[in-house]
């Protein structure tokens, strides 16, 4: 980091000097709940599903519709070449 960025930090992180230096305590920002996950439920909360990016949302959406149709279980074909070729998982 060059010396103009690191200024550039400081100015923008609102941080005391004692702070910076470790004379005073940075204070932390509360902490939201954490989303816990139940079978078959959504795998994050409904507000943020319209937010993630777009290979978490495919999954998401993957997920919710397998636990609509009822499949818990999902087979996929791989290629692993370091140990034995192809195999079904």
């Amino acid at each position: 980091m060059q010396q103009q960025d690191f200024v550039t930090f400081l100015k923008e992180s609102n941080l005391t000097a004692a702070q910076i230096a470790g004379g005073e305590d940075i204070p932390m920002a509360d902490v939201v709940v954490k989303w816990t996950y139940e079978l078959g439920k959504s795998l994050v909360p409904p507000e943020v599903v319209s937010v993630l990016p777009t290979q978490m949302y495919k999954l998401h959406q993957y997920y919710m519709r397998a636990m609509a149709d009822c499949i818990f279980m999902q087979g996929a074909k791989i290629n692993d070449d370091f140990l034995r070729g192809e195999a079904i998982i």
